[in-house]
């Protein structure tokens, strides 16, 4: 059970795990801005050079809220998944995002990880 929050207060809970060979899910909880933001950088950055395989699944469905230092945040795992040829994924998110160039797809985290441990069609963003 997660403890509530007052409103408006910087909290930020990561889970991740790997449901299937090389696939890493980051799964966070809580509201991604200036205060949580860092946080969660640092753990996508340990998942994308040090986790189990080739795809890195961000699940935001259960994110309250993003801001610019969120936004800023996502951005900077994208471009060091990019470099480090790693595929980075976002499920669960506002499609908003994806104006910001972030690779939000619209299906579920569980939907993606049996296309990608399983891969018979292409699933691209968009």
């Amino acid at each position: 059970m997660v403890e509530s929050t007052p409103p408006g207060e910087a909290y930020l809970l990561i889970r991740s795990y790997s449901p299937a060979p090389g696939i890493g899910i980051v799964r966070p909880l809580g509201r991604l801005e200036a205060l949580t933001a860092p946080q969660l950088l640092e753990h996508l950055k340990f998942r994308l050079h040090d986790g189990p395989g080739r795809h890195v699944v961000l699940d935001l469905q259960d994110v309250a809220a993003v801001d610019s230092a969120g936004i800023t945040a996502l951005l900077a795992a994208h471009r060091e998944a990019a470099d480090g040829e790693i595929a980075f994924h976002i499920t669960g998110a506002d499609p908003l995002l994806l104006a910001a160039g972030l690779p939000v797809l619209p299906v579920s985290t569980e939907e993606l990880v049996e296309r990608l441990a399983h891969p018979r069609t292409l699933l691209t963003a968009g």
